[in-house]
């Protein structure tokens, strides 16, 4: 059986993201969010106040992890994980068409940036609320499914057997 040749693609040039660099080169970074609830007190009190940090990932592996590559971007008691999440999330989207311009520590020349989100990293606690998970002590093990129900019903047979079917 012979093969039929594909439709001809048009290779577009130069590519949109140069248009954005206007000349200059044009590199991607990329970035890895963490979140987490920390306690702001040194007494046994908790403070409860979210804190998000950014770490670069595009250096080598056993540099990443180390102490001066995380950085911290926000603090707030008022704001939640999600909601400072929401800020990050626009101006890593806004590089995309304006990038950011800095100098290239080698050459000294200009480039742009554009930062693309490799990972949301956070403790299992923190994944629950990025996610709207209710948790374990839920009455419903997720939003769409009926698998559960008060407590009562759990006790019953009927309900108990659909936990474990």
């Amino acid at each position: 059986m012979a093969m039929e040749p594909g439709p001809i693609r048009i290779c577009i040039q130069p590519h949109p993201d140069r248009r954005v660099a206007n000349g200059l080169p044009l590199y991607i970074s990329y970035v890895e969010y963490f979140g987490d609830d920390v306690s702001g007190n040194q007494s046994k009190a908790w403070n409860k106040h979210w804190n998000q940090y950014l770490s670069h990932r595009n250096l080598p592996r056993h540099t990443i992890g180390s102490e001066f590559h995380v950085h911290l971007l926000s603090t707030s008691q008022d704001l939640s994980i999600p909601q400072q999440f929401r800020v990050f999330k626009k101006i890593i989207e806004s590089t995309k068409c304006h990038p950011i311009q800095t100098l290239d520590s080698l050459t000294g020349k200009h480039i742009k940036l554009q930062l693309v989100l490799l990972s949301a990293a956070a403790d299992n606690p923190m994944v629950s609320e990025l996610a709207s998970h209710i948790g374990a002590k839920g009455n419903y093990y997720c939003r769409k499914c009926t698998t559960g129900g008060t407590d009562e019903e759990k006790q019953t047979n009927a309900t108990y057997h659909t936990l474990f079917s």
